[in-house]
């Protein structure tokens, strides 16, 4: 469904005026999932990537980085706080484009608690980790590369990521390396590095 969106933009507010008028221009391209995708999109014909819960975006829509970024958050919705990070797969996405991720994820302070369709990650963040894009705070790219790879350090998914995210010039091998070092020992730390070394 077609219409004017511009009031999902609202939540970013808590992050920045630039946010949510940016926020604000780009909802013009958005599309409102009222139900029935297929049924709504008949008019429309086009592949869509779904934005959050409720939001979608014509895959032909070139998006720029400060606009996924954006996008990324308006994906949260009303329950956006300011303390919120984008983060692993949103932050990733924010830096390499292609098919936004399933569900929006965010890095956030520790204790918080779990809110409806968004992936939080409890994580302790230097102020190196986090970079504003659009208006939004968003996890450096070397940080994302090293969460990713300690989630998952056989993932093909992760790996392309990874490798991407290095070829594109994002981020160095020895930043991804340090940044493994400093979240410190825990859940696949020594196959973090490994996998790391193979690229």
């Amino acid at each position: 469904m077609r219409g004017d969106l511009s009031a999902c933009a609202e939540p970013l507010t808590v992050w920045s005026p630039h946010a949510y008028e940016l926020g604000r221009t780009i909802s013009r391209h958005l599309l409102l999932d009222a139900g029935d995708v297929r049924t709504q999109l008949i008019g429309f014909d086009v592949p869509v990537h779904r934005i959050g819960a409720d939001l979608l975006l014509p895959a032909h829509v070139d998006v720029s980085l400060p606009e996924r970024a954006v996008l990324a958050a308006m994906g949260i919705g009303a329950d956006l706080r300011r303390p919120w990070v984008l983060a692993n797969w949103s932050a990733a996405w924010v830096y390499l484009g292609g098919a936004p991720p399933e569900r929006p994820a965010v890095a956030v302070p520790h204790r918080a608690r779990t809110r409806g369709g968004v992936t939080l990650h409890q994580f302790s963040l230097s102020p190196a980790d986090i970079l504003t894009i659009g208006g939004c705070p968003v996890m450096s790219p070397s940080r994302v590369a090293a969460d990713l790879l300690r989630t998952g350090p056989d993932d093909p998914g992760v790996i392309a990521a990874l490798r991407t995210l290095l070829e594109r010039g994002w981020t160095q091998r020895t930043d991804v390396r340090e940044r493994i070092h400093e979240i410190g020992p825990g859940r696949n730390s020594r196959r973090s590095l490994d996998a790391l070394e193979r690229l």
